[in-house]
């Protein structure tokens, strides 16, 4: 049994029911939200309110790729008011990159996508339920990739596209990846794990929340399993759907009441324009 805000809790019925809003019959053992006052239940589906998936789970890269125009835009102007410039001063200035930081930011979006086609097909079996490019407080650009919330509890995943091999050295306290230390992309995660633990603990204060970098492109040596660096899972696309599969005490209801419990709280970073 877990207490959640006011008099509302969840349980599992110890006899049969009613849910008090769509009158559907509810089993010994079903879980439920119980109001302690009133002492009657409600099915988690009630509870949770209309699915959320489609436009409403968020656009995986979304903000990203929103970045990536930026800059490009960003790229083009600077190098149209190069060309503009007297012969003398383009020979004495040099000419901006044709693709700078927009083409990194367009890798990354790639990177995104490619990890939230995965979770999606994983949502789709009702697998597990998902969130992608979540704002995590208003007035700041900070968002987490991709939140998953699977049986075995909700996972903060945010998918990096680097090529080279994988390698934690320093005893788990440091990411090297194609040769170059990656180890400060762990302090994001870890806040973002931070953010949503604090808006779980009211409602969902029993459910655990991990945090994970998902290396899309990477190559890892053969045999060696992910491993941990600051408390966050470093992993790959095919180690962390193992993941997401194993059993937990999360059943499809509770997963979609908590999925959408974090979808008030966190906003898509990239509203859709219909």
């Amino acid at each position: 049994m877990t207490d959640y805000e006011g008099n509302l809790e969840h349980r599992r019925l110890r006899r049969a029911g009613v849910c008090t809003v769509c009158l559907a019959g509810l089993d010994r053992g079903t879980s439920v939200m119980w109001d302690r006052s009133a002492q009657t239940p409600t099915c988690l589906p009630c509870f949770a309110g209309p699915t959320v998936d489609g436009a409403g789970a968020g656009t995986a890269g979304g903000s990203a790729a929103q970045q990536a125009d930026r800059r490009r835009a960003a790229e083009d102007e600077a190098a149209r008011r190069h060309r503009q410039l007297p012969w003398w001063r383009r020979v004495l200035e040099r000419p901006p990159p044709a693709a700078g930081r927009s083409a990194a930011w367009r890798k990354g979006a790639a990177g995104e996508r490619r990890l939230g086609d995965r979770l999606d097909t994983l949502a789709a079996r009702g697998i597990v339920t998902v969130l992608h490019d979540r704002r995590l407080a208003a007035r700041s650009s900070a968002n987490s990739a991709h939140i998953v919330v699977a049986a075995g509890g909700v996972w903060v995943v945010d998918a990096k596209n680097y090529r080279g091999r994988i390698e934690v050295t320093g005893r788990g306290s440091r990411l090297m990846v194609g040769g170059r230390d990656r180890t400060a992309l762990v302090p994001g995660v870890r806040r973002q794990v931070r953010r949503v633990m604090a808006e779980l603990r009211t409602a969902y204060p029993a459910v655990p929340v991990y945090g994970a970098l998902c290396f899309v492109r990477a190559e890892r040596r053969r045999g060696r399993r992910a491993q941990t660096v600051g408390n966050v899972l470093v992993t790959w696309e095919k180690d962390l759907d193992r993941r997401l599969r194993d059993p937990g005490p999360l059943d499809e209801p509770h997963r979609a009441a908590i999925q959408h419990h974090l979808a008030r709280r966190f906003g898509p970073a990239v509203r859709v324009t219909p």
